[in-house]
């Protein structure tokens, strides 16, 4: 749901089990997207025994609790934070201090010796506001509030069909809500309302085939369907060139299903050698786009500590919802691409 747009992270870092970060040249299975990805996985929680975690610190405090689930056949967890510096430093006379919290809940079943199933639940909210009072003193011409919340909620099936090939199944639902309403000091008009809500329900599955030990097979298909609602008002103004500028109301509203599939084959002609050959294929039902985008990368080992790699590979990115939802125009932009040409060296200290 776009950025994170903030320096807060809604993970809690004490549940991640592994972060990958692509700076570029990342592999044929993320689509879609056109700079970098950053690949999230979270720990299970504890099989064996309860625990607890409870923690305070100058960000905020929280908690979280774990446990085991079915008699060692899966296990829970949660945990939940909440800030408390705008409290503080409102106490202080001191404003604009964004408030932030969030909640994770993640429960894992072994359905049969060959099938997890996994549920997934992240909620996150945060709000600041704006006093005239304060807005004054930091000599800006409106104060008002925002508020915004996350959801991400879905369930992952791990099926292991022999030792040589297993598949990820997933589907989510995700929301994201925001509400910016400003007004002017001069008169307390209102200057300014938004209120937006985007959702996605997504169904994604990643196959993994090792077929022999220099030949392996990654394919697998997403379907998404996006909404987005917009609603925003502005008030008349004068522009830098003394010209007045009319209020304004639109609500716009739009709706659109993105599909892709994926499919990569990793070669390993001897043992220092690795080349991976990806094709894509992405749709977008608003503006009728239909992109291809092939991708190719090698590693050649020297050494077991030291490795050169490269990359290549066509990206593309559909236009973001709020800004095709402005205008019926906007469907016939080119959606943004990007070609990427990578070359590094890798070193391991130890």
């Amino acid at each position: 749901l776009g950025s994170s747009g903030g320096i807060i992270s809604v993970i809690n870092s004490d549940l991640l089990r592994n972060v990958d970060f692509y700076s570029g040249g990342f592999s044929a299975g993320y689509g879609d997207r056109m700079s970098a990805v950053v690949d999230i996985s979270l720990r299970e929680g504890n099989r064996t025994e309860f625990d607890s975690q409870l923690d305070l610190n100058m960000g905020g405090f929280g908690g979280g609790f774990e446990g085991p689930l079915g008699n060692g056949k899966g296990s829970w967890m949660i945990s939940a934070r909440k800030s408390y510096l705008d409290v503080i430093l409102g106490l202080l006379g001191k404003g604009f201090v964004p408030s932030y919290g969030d909640a994770h809940a993640k429960l894992t079943y072994d359905l049969s010796p060959t099938q997890k199933l996994t549920f997934l639940d992240i909620l996150a909210n945060s709000t600041i506001s704006f006093e005239k009072e304060d807005a004054l003193d930091e000599g800006r011409d409106d104060y008002g509030d925002y508020s915004a919340w996350q959801n991400t909620t879905g369930l992952n099936l791990l099926s292991l069909w022999n030792h040589r090939f297993f598949s990820n199944t997933s589907l989510s639902y995700s929301f994201s809500t925001g509400n910016y309403k400003t007004y002017r000091n001069i008169d307390d008009v209102v200057n300014f309302d938004m209120d937006t809500y985007e959702s996605m329900i997504t169904l994604r599955n990643t196959n993994y085939l090792t077929i022999n030990s220099r030949h392996k097979l990654q394919f697998g298909f997403r379907i998404k369907q996006e909404t987005g609602n917009y609603d925003y008002y502005y008030a008349d103004y004068i522009n830098n060139l003394g010209a007045p500028v009319p209020s304004r109301w639109n609500e716009d509203r739009i709706s659109e299903i993105k599909a892709g599939a994926h499919v990569s084959y990793t070669w390993s002609p001897f043992g220092s050698l690795t080349a991976t050959f990806g094709l894509r294929g992405d749709y977008f039902s608003y503006n009728k786009r239909f992109h291809l985008s092939p991708r190719l990368s090698m590693s050649w080992k020297l050494s077991p500590s030291f490795a050169l790699n490269a990359g290549w590979g066509v990206y593309y990115q559909s236009i973001p919802q709020f800004y095709l939802a402005s205008s019926d125009e906007f469907k016939e932009l080119n959606d943004p691409k990007a070609i990427h040409y990578i070359a590094g060296l890798e070193y391991f200290v130890t």
